[in-house]
């Protein structure tokens, strides 16, 4: 075993280069998965509604209901929402602190706030009452 296995054998140094580049790699890989993963699962970023015209139109609703809810708001407040089989809920909307208030002169879980979210280029309203509970979210139409 002279000079000639030495050829043969990669040297100590060589392993090691070997090993170090391969796990500096996966934890690159590691790293970058992580990042893209993190970049899908984002926040809904809250929009300050301080005119009632960035709400005004047609929204329909995207959870909270079985049924179908269409919600239309005007550019003075006024709100018209009408479930697909039943009853329809007539209000105003008041501007509080960057949120929309409903249910003014109304007592219990008919009262609350809804917030305008933006979730990547996305909007939509979800409303919650005052005692915490997700009430129903509407995007536009």
């Amino acid at each position: 075993m002279g000079v000639v296995a030495a050829l043969d054998y990669p040297s100590r140094c060589t392993l090691e280069g070997r090993a170090m580049r391969s796990g500096t790699a996966r934890v690159l890989v590691v790293a970058l998965v992580t990042t893209a993963a993190c970049a899908t699962t984002t926040t809904p970023v809250e929009t300050a509604v301080t005119d009632f015209k960035q709400v005004a139109g047609a929204w329909t609703s995207t959870s909270g209901s079985a049924s179908r809810v269409t919600l239309i708001i005007q550019t003075n407040g006024k709100y018209w929402m009408a479930v697909e089989r039943g009853a329809a809920l007539q209000g105003q909307f008041m501007v509080e602190g960057g949120v929309l208030r409903y249910g003014a002169g109304t007592a219990g879980s008919w009262r609350g706030k809804a917030t305008l979210l933006d979730d990547r280029g996305k909007k939509y309203l979800r409303f919650v009452h005052d005692t915490g509970v997700l009430w129903i979210e509407f995007e536009p139409q």
